[in-house]
């Protein structure tokens, strides 16, 4: 792991291989799972609203999410989309446990080599 300033990076990690999830780049089975589960994760925003963010709602699925919500998770999106709800995640997205769970499973990090977790740049500027 490497940082630049205030940025971390995760090593061993190829930065094409990040992938930002777009709505407009889902395919249906994508959009259909995260409209049946915005309800449970995102529930202070319509699904309209909701589903304009889809690193949001699947950030709140990687740090919340049932068992079964994971793993159709995992069916359906790659591991760069995954890599890219890490590397673009905003402060309060994730709690440290599943911070580093994601971070170990979906990279080789080494223990004590996650990153710290998304901080609010406006009280560090």
């Amino acid at each position: 792991m490497a940082s630049i300033g205030r940025v971390t990076f995760i090593r061993n990690i190829d930065l094409p291989m990040i992938q930002m999830v777009k709505y407009t780049l889902m395919n249906d089975a994508q959009i259909g799972y995260l409209l049946r589960t915005i309800a449970t994760y995102v529930w202070w925003k319509t699904p309209d609203e909701a589903i304009e963010d889809p690193q949001d709602v699947i950030a709140r699925i990687m740090d919340i999410g049932l068992l079964e919500d994971v793993r159709e998770l995992l069916e359906l999106f790659s591991k760069p989309e995954l890599l890219g709800v890490l590397h673009n995640a905003v402060l309060g997205q994730f709690r440290g446990q599943s911070w580093h769970f994601w971070h170990y499973y979906l990279t080789d990090c080494q223990l004590g080599e996650v990153p710290p977790l998304p901080i609010d740049r406006r009280l560090h500027a």
